[in-house]
C-alpha cells in the first residue's frame, strides 16, 4: 500500500507539512483550514479572504501560469525603467518554470533584435513567446481619426492585439504597465463581456504620467496628454489589481489621487538582474586613491522630476566652498527637450553653471550598463535627488555595485533603504543636500560603512504568479436586471428597435411634445412634454416609479439588438459602475466618447446632446426625482453627474452600438452651466481645473486662428500663426530647429 502524499498549501504560500500519525489527524486537518500566514519578504494587502487556502499534494507537479506582459519597453534593446522590470521578471518566471507572453509595441527593426537576438538568450526561453501590437492588432474597425484622442486610439490598438493573443494562448494574468492608460480599452470590452480570454487584468505601477505632471511638470500637457491621465485614472479603477512597488508609495501616491482600494492593491517588489559589470568584470566599484581625482555620479533622464538641477545646484556650491578640492560632476542620463528655455534640458542645466566651473560638470549622455560600470568604479558616491520614483533601479543598481548613497527622503527610498545603514537620506532641501554632500566628502569611514551594507529588500515579484486567481474579487451577483428607457418624441423605429433587444427594456416611456393644456405636463429639458407608453396610452408620470437603471433616448435612435444587454452586462459585472453605455454611429460615421473617462468635458463639447448613458437608480422612486428641470437642457448630463456623486465610475464599450439622432447644437446656457459647475464641483472639482486648462488652450489657438480639430493645419493657418509670433520670435524657433538638423536631434516631442 502507497503511503499518502505529502500535502502543502498553495505554492509558495506556505511550508510543507508532512501527515502525522493516524491519532493526531484530526488537528491536523484543523491546522489546514487555519488562515494562511503571510509569505516572508512580501507585503500583502490582500485581506486573509482573498488569499487561497486550498491543500494541495506534493506529489503533483506545481502548477505552472501563463502571465502576458504588455510593454513599449523592453531592456536592454530599448531604455525604460518598464522594459528593465520586465526583462527581469520575465527570466526570473521563466526559471521558475513559468510560461511568458511578451506582448510589444516597439519599432520593427527594435522588436526583431529583440525577437532574434536577446530573448533566445534566456533560460527557458521555449517557454518564452513575443508578439508585435502591429500584427496582432491590425484589423482594428476604429480608424485613427474616428478615436478621441490619439492616446485612446493606442489603447483600442493595445485590446485588438490582446484579443488576437487569448485566441492563440491560454493565459492566466496579463500584466499592462500603467503610464498613458494603454489597458483601458481591454478592460473596457471585458466589463462588456467582450473579452473574457484574460482570466486576471493587472495594471503594475511604474510611475503614471499624471503624478509626473503634478510634480515635475511638463511642456506638453496638450489634449493628448490630459486623455492620457484620464485613461490612467480609469485604468486603475477598473483593474483587477494594482501593483505597487511599496506600502508608503501606495499610501502616499495612488490611494487617495486615483481611488485605488485597499484590497485591490498587491505589494510586488520589482526583481534585480544581475547588476553591473565593468568592461575587466568588475561587479564592484573601487574606492579612488587618497591622490586621485574625485567624481561624484547622478544617473537619471534629464528631467525636473528627477531631481537633476538640485543636483547641480548643490555642485556649485559644494564647489565655490572647496575650491581647491580636485573634484567633477558625472551628470549621466540622456537628454529631453522639457526644459524652461523649450530645448534640450542639458543647454539648460549649464546655463545654472558659472562659466569657470562648467568644466568640472560632465554629461556623457545614457551609457549601457557596461560602459556606465565603467565611468562608475572611481566614483566617491552616487547622487540621486529624485522627486519622485515609483521603485528606482538605478537607485539598487549602484548600491549593488558598491557605491555610497544619498537619496531623497522619498517612498522609494524610504521603504527599501534605512538612512545611516544604507544610505544617508535629506529632506528635499537643496541645502540639506548639500550638508548631506559635504559629510560624505569628509567621512571615508561612513562611505565604507555605506558601501559594505548587505542587500535588504524583500522576495520579488510575489507569489500571485503562481495563482493570479487570486487577484480577483469574488463574481457579483446580478442586481441590475429592470431598465426604464425614456424617449423623447415619438419614433416606430425606436420603439422597435427597442421591442427587438435581447433584454427588452422592463418600462418605455414616451415623451410627446406638448403644449401646456388639461392633460398633466412633464418639464424635461426646458420643454413641456406629455407622457405616454409605447402604445400611445396616457401615463400618468408623477406616479412612475424608476427601475434598476435609466437611459434617456432621443426620437430616432436606433440601439444595436444586443446594446441594452451590454450596458446591462457592465453594470453588473462592477457594482462600483455608475453607468455604462457605447460609442454612437451619425450617418454612418463613428461618434466616439470620453464621457467615461473625462466626464467634465461633456457640456462644454456636446453642449444640449444626451449622453445615451444607463444610469443605476434605486428602484420603487419617482422617475421625476431622477431628473432635476432646474438644469433645464442640461439635466441629462446632470443625472450622469449625480450618479457619479457617491465615488463610482462610468465606461463605454469603444464600439459603435446605436445609430444616434441629430441632437441641437446650440451652446449650453452660460447660466445653466456655472449652476452645473458650481452644484457638482465636489466631485468634479480637480477634472474640471484639468480641462480649463485645455480650453484656453483652445482660446489661444482660437485667436491665433489655428483649427483645434485639425491635425495639419493648412499653409493659410501657419501664415496666421507665423504672424502672431512675430519676426524675431519666428526667427529664433527657426534657427533652433535648423541646429537640431544639423546636430542630428529629433525635434521635441
Amino acid at each position: 500500500m502507497e503511503p499518502p502524499p505529502r500535502l502543502c498549501r498553495a505554492p509558495g504560500l506556505h511550508p510543507r507539512l508532512r501527515p502525522p500519525p493516524r491519532h493526531l489527524r484530526p488537528l491536523w486537518r484543523a491546522l489546514l483550514d487555519a488562515p494562511l500566514p503571510r509569505p516572508r519578504g512580501t507585503r500583502c494587502i490582500l485581506p486573509p479572504t482573498r488569499r487561497p487556502t486550498r491543500a494541495f499534494a506534493l506529489s503533483r507537479p506545481r502548477p505552472m501560469t501563463t502571465t502576458c506582459f504588455c510593454s513599449c519597453e523592453i531592456h536592454p534593446t530599448t531604455r525604460g525603467g518598464a522594459g528593465v522590470f520586465i526583462h527581469h521578471a520575465a527570466r526570473l518566471l521563466l526559471a521558475q518554470g513559468h510560461s511568458v507572453l511578451l506582448l510589444l509595441d516597439l519599432p520593427r527593426h527594435d522588436f526583431e533584435r529583440f525577437d532574434k537576438h536577446v530573448r533566445p538568450s534566456w533560460d527557458g526561453s521555449h517557454r518564452c513567446a513575443a508578439f508585435l501590437v502591429e500584427d496582432l492588432g491590425a484589423d482594428l474597425p476604429i480608424r485613427p481619426h474616428e478615436a478621441p484622442t490619439p492616446a485612446s486610439f493606442n489603447s483600442l490598438r493595445w485590446a485588438a492585439a490582446l484579443q488576437s493573443l487569448s485566441r492563440l494562448h491560454a493565459i492566466d494574468l496579463v500584466e499592462f504597465y500603467d503610464f498613458s492608460g494603454p489597458a483601458h480599452a481591454a478592460l473596457a470590452l471585458r466589463a462588456f463581456g467582450l473579452l473574457s480570454a484574460p482570466r486576471t487584468v493587472a495594471v503594475r505601477v511604474h510611475t503614471p504620467l499624471d503624478l509626473i505632471d503634478s510634480v515635475g511638470g511638463t511642456r506638453y500637457l496638450d489634449r493628448d496628454r490630459w486623455s492620457m491621465h484620464a485613461l490612467e485614472r480609469a485604468a486603475f479603477r477598473l483593474a483587477d489589481a494594482v501593483l505597487v512597488p511599496s506600502d508608503s508609495f501606495y499610501n502616499e501616491c495612488l490611494r487617495d489621487r486615483y481611488h485605488v482600494e485597499p484590497r485591490r492593491a498587491v505589494v510586488s517588489v520589482p526583481a534585480l538582474g544581475a547588476g553591473l559589470r565593468d568592461a575587466d568584470g568588475n561587479t564592484r566599484a573601487t574606492p579612488p586613491a587618497p591622490d586621485a581625482p574625485l567624481t561624484i555620479a547622478f544617473i537619471g533622464r534629464m528631467f525636473q522630476i528627477k531631481g537633476v538641477d538640485q543636483f547641480v545646484h548643490a555642485g556649485v556650491e559644494l564647489l565655490r566652498r572647496h575650491p581647491t578640492l580636485s573634484l567633477t560632476f558625472d551628470v549621466i542620463g540622456s537628454d529631453s527637450s522639457e526644459s524652461p528655455l523649450g530645448d534640450s534640458y542639458i543647454a539648460y542645466l549649464r546655463s545654472l553653471i558659472p562659466g569657470p566651473l562648467r568644466s568640472r560638470f560632465l554629461f556623457p549622455g545614457h551609457l549601457p550598463h557596461d560602459r556606465l560600470a565603467d565611468r562608475l568604479r572611481h566614483a566617491l558616491f552616487a547622487v540621486f535627488p529624485s522627486r519622485l520614483e515609483s521603485f528606482g533601479y538605478a537607485i539598487h543598481e549602484a548600491r549593488a555595485f558598491g557605491l555610497p548613497l544619498i537619496v531623497n527622503d522619498i517612498p522609494a527610498a524610504r521603504d527599501f533603504l534605512v538612512h545611516e545603514r544604507d544610505a544617508l537620506f535629506y529632506d528635499g532641501r537643496t541645502d540639506s543636500l548639500l550638508v548631506a554632500m559635504e559629510r560624505l566628502l569628509a567621512d571615508p569611514s561612513l562611505r565604507l560603512r555605506l558601501a559594505n551594507s548587505p542587500p535588504s529588500l524583500p522576495e520579488p515579484l510575489g507569489p500571485f504568479y503562481h495563482a493570479p486567481s487570486i487577484l480577483r474579487a469574488p463574481s457579483a451577483e446580478p442586481h441590475v436586471a429592470d431598465a426604464t428607457v425614456l424617449i423623447l418624441g415619438r419614433s416606430a423605429a425606436t420603439l422597435a428597435a427597442l421591442r427587438d433587444q435581447t433584454h427588452p427594456p422592463s418600462q418605455v416611456i414616451v415623451l410627446d411634445e406638448a403644449t401646456p393644456d388639461a392633460e398633466e405636463t412633464v418639464w424635461l429639458l426646458a420643454r413641456p412634454w406629455h407622457a405616454r407608453n409605447e402604445h400611445d396610452r396616457p401615463l400618468a408620470f408623477a406616479e412612475l416609479r424608476t427601475t434598476d437603471a435609466l437611459v434617456l433616448l432621443r426620437a430616432g435612435d436606433l440601439p444595436d439588438p444586443d446594446w441594452l444587454a451590454l450596458c446591462l452586462h457592465a453594470l453588473n459585472a462592477n457594482p462600483a459602475l455608475a453607468f455604462a453605455g457605447t460609442w454612437g454611429l451619425r450617418n454612418a460615421r463613428v461618434v466616439p466618447s470620453l464621457l467615461d473617462i473625462a466626464p467634465e468635458s461633456w457640456p462644454f463639447e456636446h453642449g444640449h446632446a444626451l449622453t445615451r448613458a444607463l444610469t443605476r437608480t434605486t428602484p420603487g422612486r419617482l422617475v421625476l426625482d431622477a431628473l432635476d428641470p432646474a438644469f433645464g437642457p442640461l439635466a441629462d448630463i446632470a443625472r450622469v453627474y449625480h450618479a457619479l456623486e457617491s465615488g463610482g465610475l462610468g465606461i463605454l464599450l469603444p464600439q459603435p452600438k446605436i445609430q444616434l439622432a441629430d441632437d441641437p447644437r446650440d451652446p449650453p446656457d452660460p447660466n445653466l452651466l456655472k449652476f452645473l459647475i458650481a452644484r457638482f464641483s465636489a466631485s468634479l472639482g480637480d477634472r474640471l481645473a484639468a480641462y480649463a486648462a485645455q480650453l484656453f488652450d483652445h482660446l489661444l489657438a482660437a485667436r491665433a486662428g489655428v483649427p483645434t480639430d485639425s491635425r495639419d493645419p493648412s499653409l493659410e493657418h501657419k501664415l496666421a500663426v507665423a504672424d502672431q509670433l512675430g519676426g524675431k520670435t519666428l526667427m529664433r524657433l527657426t534657427w533652433r530647429k535648423a541646429v537640431r538638423r544639423l546636430r542630428g536631434q529629433a525635434p521635441p516631442a
